[in-house]
C-alpha cells in the first residue's frame, strides 16, 4: 500500500507585535492536515529560505541554536515522519491522526514501536463487549 502524503516546513506568526515565527511541521494526507510543532522559532524572516524550507546560513537562534544544528533536526524530523508513513504502510493500514503522531513521537524519541490496531477492529471489539455486558448468562436449573 502507498499512502499519499505530502511534508512541508511552514512559518507560524505569533507575539504581541507579530515578530515571532515558529517552524511547525504540516504533513496532508487522506484529506487531513496535520501541523507539529518543531520547537523552533525565528526572529527574522531574511533567514527562512521558503523553496527549501530551510534556515539560511549565519542565523543563530534565540536560544544558541545555528542554522546547521536547526536545519540538521529539520531533516530528522521528516525522515520521521517518512518512517512513520513506511510503517503504516507495511501493515496495510490508513492511520488516524493521532496514531500517525503517536507513531512519530515514537520514532523521534526512541520509545519501542508497537503494531496498530486498525480503527475496525477496536470499534467491533468494543461493540462486542458492550453486547456481552448486556447478556446475563443463564445457569442450569436445579430440581
Amino acid at each position: 500500500m502507498n499512502i499519499k502524503h505530502r511534508c512541508s516546513f511552514k512559518l507560524f506568526t505569533y507575539g504581541k507585535n507579530k515578530d515571532r515565527h515558529q517552524i511547525r511541521r504540516r504533513v496532508t494526507y487522506n484529506c487531513q492536515r496535520i501541523d507539529l510543532s518543531t520547537g523552533y522559532q525565528i526572529l527574522d524572516l531574511d533567514y527562512w529560505d521558503e523553496k527549501y524550507q530551510s534556515v539560511k546560513e549565519g542565523y543563530l537562534g534565540p536560544k544558541g541554536e545555528t542554522a546547521i544544528s536547526i536545519n540538521s533536526e529539520l531533516r530528522n524530523v521528516k525522515d520521521q515522519i517518512e518512517t512513520a508513513f513506511k510503517f503504516f504502510e507495511a501493515n496495510d493500514i490508513i492511520p488516524t491522526p493521532s496514531q500517525l503522531v503517536e507513531k512519530y513521537e515514537e520514532r523521534l524519541h526512541g520509545t519501542v514501536p508497537k503494531k496498530p490496531e486498525p480503527e475496525k477492529k477496536k470499534k467491533e471489539e468494543k461493540r462486542r463487549n458492550k453486547k456481552n455486558k448486556g447478556q446475563t448468562q443463564r445457569s442450569a436449573p436445579t430440581f
